[in-house]
């Protein structure tokens, strides 16, 4: 019937997400965030806090209960309007379950009326790690919470799992 991947964006969708508001008929710009975990059964949440940081527009409290795929990847939208000529956002997602605690920091920008994807993991060895004001744990260990727009990969609604090898079926 419908894919995991379009049964995610629809969820996370009406969950709850971040939408700068749209005008008219024009065509809106949406970050599509894919999250890969090697502890998808210890994480059962996660809380995303998002911010425009040039127009300052805010929401906290979305929380969204993850499906994970075969891979421990899971998707949910970060919408912006259409006509931003520069645009920065600011995302924290607090991944948590029974005993885990993961937290992830990212700034990037991104280009209106396009659909974009960003990978991020959220690997075990950042459960409960801190980093320095700037910095967010990876992967790699702490590392600058700036991400390139070049790791943004342009897709199709549904179809963002495809877009990296890690969460491919």
């Amino acid at each position: 019937m419908f894919s995991l991947a379009s049964k995610l964006v629809v969820v996370a969708f009406l969950a709850g997400t971040f939408v700068f508001s749209a005008c008219g008929t024009e065509q809106s710009t949406r970050i599509i965030v894919v999250v890969q975990t090697d502890v998808p059964t210890q994480i059962n949440r996660i809380q995303l806090n998002a911010q425009n940081l040039l127009s300052g527009a805010f929401e906290t409290g979305d929380i969204i209960q993850p499906e994970w795929n075969g891979a421990g990847c899971g998707s949910f939208i970060v919408a912006a309007r259409e006509g931003l000529e520069r645009a920065e956002l600011s995302i924290e997602l607090i991944a948590t379950g029974p005993s885990t605690m993961i937290t992830r920091e990212i700034r990037t920008k991104f280009t209106p009326n396009v659909n974009q994807a960003l990978y991020i993991e959220l690997p075990k060895s950042c459960d409960g790690i801190s980093c320095s004001p700037s910095n967010t744990c990876t992967e790699n260990g702490c590392e600058s919470s700036q991400i390139s727009t070049d790791v943004l990969r342009e897709v199709e609604l549904g179809a963002e799992f495809a877009a990296f090898t890690k969460c491919s079926p």
